[in-house]
């Protein structure tokens, strides 16, 4: 129910970004709008351990409905609520406790199951769908199979909530799969829209 809710409020929002015509060009937000907040991990999240020059070691976890991950040699560790960067530094300090020195570790997020992004309006397959590592607008429109020919993709409309607030900005997609301008980092519960032609 809450989702519902928080798509209905917004579309509302939407059509007053299409309506308006305005929107903070996407070349001069980018910075800004990525930085709000990181992904962190959920349960069902698949993530990529990689412990430098430890093959053994390394591979791929799915976070369980108890919110950890298995690792050879140190056991069960949280993850949930952590950023990819935290929990690196997590498994590289229960490593070098016993195991190994100064060890290299990085994780990736391979599948998102807890999170995910909301592709509405003028896209051919409109839904949700699990957000993956470093997505991108033109990707995340890929997913939903492209814009209809009766899209008006440079004026698709994102929405972003970061600690209750509501950010909302105009991105030109036409402009993007042209390399007229740069495409933008989307996060875990973005919200795209892309508004039908007025012609």
């Amino acid at each position: 129910m809450k989702t519902i809710l928080s798509l209905f409020l917004a579309m509302s929002g939407f059509l007053g970004c299409v309506h308006q015509g305005t929107g903070v060009h996407s070349a001069r937000v980018e910075p800004e709008f990525a930085s709000i907040r990181k992904a962190v991990l959920g349960v069902g999240d698949v993530i990529e351990v990689r412990i430098f020059d430890e093959p053994e070691l390394s591979g791929s976890r799915q976070i369980g409905a108890d919110g950890s991950i298995r690792m050879p040699l140190i056991g069960f560790l949280p993850m949930t609520g952590r950023t990819s960067e935290e929990a690196a530094h997590l498994i590289a300090l229960e490593y070098q406790k016993k195991y190994l020195r100064d060890p290299d570790v990085s994780v990736l997020i391979q599948q998102s199951n807890s999170r995910k992004v909301y592709l509405l309006g003028e896209v051919k397959s409109p839904g949700p769908y699990v957000y993956e590592e470093n997505m991108t607008l033109i990707g995340a429109i890929a997913k939903a199979g492209g814009t209809t020919a009766q899209s008006a993709s440079n004026r698709a409309c994102v929405t972003r909530s970061d600690a209750g607030k509501s950010i909302r900005f105009t991105a030109k997609v036409s402009d993007m799969g042209r390399g007229e301008a740069p495409d933008i980092p989307i996060l875990p519960g973005d919200i795209i829209f892309v508004p039908q032609s007025i012609f």
